[in-house]
């Protein structure tokens, strides 16, 4: 997936931006288990910015991935 998405953003390297160990640690603790191999690579390198390739509309990042399990958005998104 690195390569094909570096051969389609060349320069993607230098915009994307990982998490923390310690946002992987706390969401894996959240989780209650290993992350997917997949998902920790793309935590690893674009867990803060996606660079040019990110949504508009939609945060993936890390510290938006916590926020949620902090605060009440994901009671919001389940309807709870």
């Amino acid at each position: 997936m690195e390569a094909l998405l570096l051969r389609l953003v060349p320069d993607l390297e230098r915009q994307w931006e990982g998490a923390t160990q310690d946002e992987i640690d706390r969401i894996e603790a959240i989780a209650g288990r290993p992350l997917p191999p997949f998902y920790c690579w793309f935590l690893i390198r674009m867990g803060h910015s996606m660079g040019s390739i990110a949504y508009p509309r939609l945060d993936f990042s890390a510290p938006k991935v916590l926020s949620c399990y902090a605060g009440d958005c994901l009671a919001r998104i389940l309807g709870s």
